[in-house]
């Protein structure tokens, strides 16, 4: 693993920035864009739809199917399917 400070890795492929080799090699392997379709190993049982991580299968029937709202803004109540989308929603 690399500790240097400022240490930056970069996707040849699509040219995204990442400081440390561990974020780097979770992009390749989880990326829609990058990941080899054999990584997708898990199967939602709503829809068969593939994934390559449980955490992103439970997202996904959390939020497709079951309708569970983990994040909501607190000015307007919109729901959001992740952290990311909500906090970019609530800086606009």
């Amino acid at each position: 693993r690399e500790k240097e400070q400022g240490a930056t890795h970069q996707c040849r492929e699509c040219g995204k920035s990442f400081s440390s080799r561990d974020c780097y090699n979770n992009h390749m392997r989880f990326s829609k864009r990058h990941a080899h379709e054999n990584s997708y190993i898990h199967s939602c049982h709503f829809c068969g739809k593939k994934f390559a991580t449980r955490w992103c299968m439970n997202d996904h029937i959390d939020w497709d199917h079951l309708k569970i709202i983990k994040y909501q803004c607190s000015v307007c109540f919109k729901p959001f399917k992740t952290a990311k989308i909500m906090v970019a929603h609530m800086n606009n």
